[in-house]
């Protein structure tokens, strides 16, 4: 497992975010679609990967700053906000495998955007029986933080919407798996475009 680090810079022209619609006269406020005229920014990418006798453990650091611009909405502050990302793999007895993993991310003030900070932990437990078969039962949003809160300005009417993203979840899989694929045996055929054509 090698640790790694990746720089990540970028400009684009026209980026779709969300936007509303109100209406005065029925009092009604529609949300939709629209492209911005442009945002930029960077992505400082950490991966620190570790292991430790029956422990794998896989982090990443992403430190982020996106600028959201547009003439029709008020610009706030653009900050950096960190992403991150923890995978947590314990190899137990009986071919039994646990993993525990969380992401998340610090407020972010994006521009135009003011996002939220979250927090959400998934678990699994597998157990593989012989060589080919798999099931592993799953826990997702385990203490249900999945929500999301966005507040914005466009056209001198203010946003701030939360929402409950019901990610809470228990599942079941079963896998099984057929073995590795032979290589295939391919030659290389050489065409000429020009041979045996019609004259």
């Amino acid at each position: 497992h090698d640790k790694s680090l990746k720089l990540t810079l970028y400009q684009n022209k026209n980026p779709i975010y969300q936007d509303f619609v109100f209406d005065n006269q029925n009092n009604v406020l529609t949300f939709t679609e629209k492209n911005f005229q442009k945002e930029s920014g960077y992505n400082i990418e950490f991966t620190l990967p570790f292991t430790y006798k029956f422990w794998t453990n896989t982090n990443s650091l992403i430190f982020s700053r996106n600028k959201i611009e547009d003439d029709s909405a008020l610009f706030n502050s653009s900050k950096t906000y960190l992403y991150y990302y923890s995978n947590n793999t314990f190899k137990l007895p009986k071919e039994f495998t646990f993993v525990l993993s969380f992401w998340g991310a610090t407020k972010q003030k994006e521009g135009v955007f003011e996002r939220n900070a979250k927090l959400i932990f998934d678990m699994s437990l597998a157990k593989s029986f012989g060589k080919n078969w798999n099931c592993t039962l799953s826990y997702n949003d385990i203490f249900k933080n999945t929500i999301y809160i966005d507040k914005f300005t466009v056209n001198n009417i203010s946003s701030r919407a939360r929402y409950l993203v019901d990610a809470n979840e228990i599942s079941i899989a079963l896998r099984y798996s057929f073995g590795k694929i032979k290589e295939s045996e391919f030659k290389e055929k050489a065409v000429n475009e020009n041979e045996n054509r019609i004259r």
